[in-house]
């Protein structure tokens, strides 16, 4: 603490023997209070500045010392936190105030958001003797929040997505159902049998890109499981090559030999997106994005800092022929508000969400790159102790059925698709359109109705409360669930727990929905959340 923090604007007197414990007592609040705070005199000139300040700005007692006298305006704090006019506000008695203020980019400093209040000091006479400038740090509160808006507005994407997702699977529904079921009744030698097969080939693709496009935009949080880093890669690359590539020549070089690693599905991939957005961006007039991956002896798993538990690891690396960046670039590449200048979107609030999905998997980062020779960011994963799942089910031919099912589904085409493939495999079919319908025909028919196929969302009723209603009148009823929103496994596995027996994912094969209504009616409870 400096000789010229004895006396404070308009308090001249306070400087005296008979108060020098309440002296002490100000410096000590002065120097341990968590915000900067700056003392100036009438003129602008700086009084003194707090512990706060002084380590913030990397400066010793000495350094200020050099600063006291100085306009705030000449100083590192005013190049760096410009509010000059508002000072001028100050010393003519007029409060000032900001929220949300950016601090200015310093070389080796992470920017940062600030709250800064400006109050003018009295002197004994009234007038205005000096200012008192408090300067509180937001940046971690401001991240958070703009974390927590990102993640809401991902839910409620997520949930927009979600039902129109619904809507497109339920005419998938049909037209994969409707032409299984003229293939199925076609000689093989039939002409048009290619045609048939198209469509439903153009179906099952279109099924595949929702079920993609749903993954993008729901919260993550799924549980780590075994996957194949190379798949992981190849999904990404054809759901956004197209649409964001065109300029843009991709190559993949695989290690086919690639041991699995643990991961969240949705965070990899758009940990993957992250990188591809960046090259893109270093290459406006289009060039080349080279993928390789491969596999890390135990050996080098230290040094690329993976857990010591690691006895292998899995690296991804994705090189361009962008711009490339400085070495001053890339010590900034994990700022949150670092932009890289030539690039239309801020880099920094990338990386730092990527070097988050990192630390979650246990994995590191590396980045090499030159001014004018592009960049390379190579990923490294610890390898997962389990192998990956195999999810392929063949679905045996099912057996015919004599049972009557109610099939309730609010769209039209799904349900006339649902009681030709059932009718026209023995089923007696019962058909609703509306939940009001459902429990009308089960009140009057319930002890002939083996089996409820139930649409999750009807318009006039909540599935809850047509559930408790079935049960109550019958509690023994059997009922599948079947739903074009599309669910994670865990989602649809808990269908069991709300009195249901199973769960069909929409848009479903012929074979699939025959084979999932013999087993819930043999007693075999499974969910059929695939194709």
């Amino acid at each position: 603490m400096s000789s010229h923090q004895q006396k404070q604007p308009g308090n001249q007197d306070l400087d005296t023997p008979e108060n020098h414990d309440l002296i002490q007592r100000w410096q000590a609040i002065f120097n341990h209070l968590p915000l900067g705070v700056i003392t100036t005199d009438s003129l602008g000139r700086i009084l003194d500045a707090n512990s706060w300040l002084l380590e913030r700005f990397s400066l010793s007692t000495g350094d200020l010392e050099k600063l006291v006298g100085q306009p705030y305006s000449d100083t590192v704090f005013g190049q760096t936190i410009n509010i000059d006019k508002a000072l001028q506000k100050m010393r003519k008695g007029r409060p000032i105030s900001f929220t949300n203020f950016v601090e200015e980019d310093r070389y080796g400093k992470e920017r940062a958001v600030l709250n800064i209040k400006g109050i003018p000091l009295y002197g004994s006479l009234g007038d205005v003797n000096g200012g008192m400038i408090i300067i509180d740090d937001v940046t971690e509160e401001t991240n958070q929040t703009e974390t927590n808006n990102q993640a809401l507005m991902l839910e409620t994407t997520g949930s927009v997505a979600g039902m129109m997702l619904h809507d497109f699977n339920n005419l998938l529904c049909a037209i994969l159902g409707h032409s299984q079921f003229i293939k199925s009744n076609f000689e093989s030698e039939s002409p048009l049998l290619a045609d048939v097969d198209a469509i439903e080939t153009a179906a099952l693709t279109a099924s595949e890109i929702t079920r993609r496009l749903r993954s993008w935009v729901k919260p993550t949080g799924n549980t780590p499981q075994p996957l194949n880093l190379n798949d992981l890669i190849k999904e990404t690359v054809n759901i956004m090559q197209r649409p964001l590539f065109n300029k843009i020549n991709i190559s993949l070089e695989f290690d086919s030999s690639l041991p699995p690693i643990l991961a969240d599905e949705v965070d990899v991939k758009r940990a993957i997106i992250t990188l591809f957005s960046n090259a893109a961006k270093a290459m406006p007039q289009g060039g080349n994005i080279n993928i390789r991956t491969g596999t890390i002896p135990a050996a080098e798993t230290d040094a690329l800092g993976l857990p010591d538990t690691a006895d292998e690891g899995v690296w991804a690396a994705f090189q361009d022929t962008g711009v490339g960046m400085t070495q001053e670039t890339r010590e900034k590449l994990y700022e949150p508000f670092f932009n890289g200048g030539k690039l239309e979107d801020s880099l920094g609030l990338g990386l730092t969400s990527l070097q988050k999905i990192l630390k979650k998997h246990h994995a590191s980062i590396r980045v090499d790159s030159q001014l004018g020779r592009g960049s390379v960011f190579t990923l490294y994963f610890p390898k997962a102790s389990e192998p990956v799942e195999k999810t392929d089910i063949e679905i045996d031919t099912p057996h015919l059925g004599k049972e009557t099912v109610l099939l309730v589904d609010s769209e039209p085409v799904v349900r006339a698709m649902g009681c030709k493939i059932l009718r026209s495999n023995g089923y007696t079919v019962l058909d609703a359109e509306l939940g009001s319908q459902v429990l009308t025909i089960f009140r009057n028919r319930s002890s002939e109705i083996d089996l409820v196929i139930l649409d999750m969302f009807l318009p006039d009723y909540k599935i809850d409360g047509i559930i408790s209603e079935l049960k109550r009148i019958a509690p023994d009823v059997q009922i599948l669930i079947t739903s074009g929103f599309v669910f994670d496994d865990e989602t649809s596995m808990d269908f069991h727990h709300h009195n249901t027996t199973g769960f069909i994912q929409k848009p479903y094969r012929m074979n699939a929905l025959l084979a999932q209504v013999r087993n819930v009616l043999d007693g075999e409870v499974c969910t059929a959340a695939d194709n």
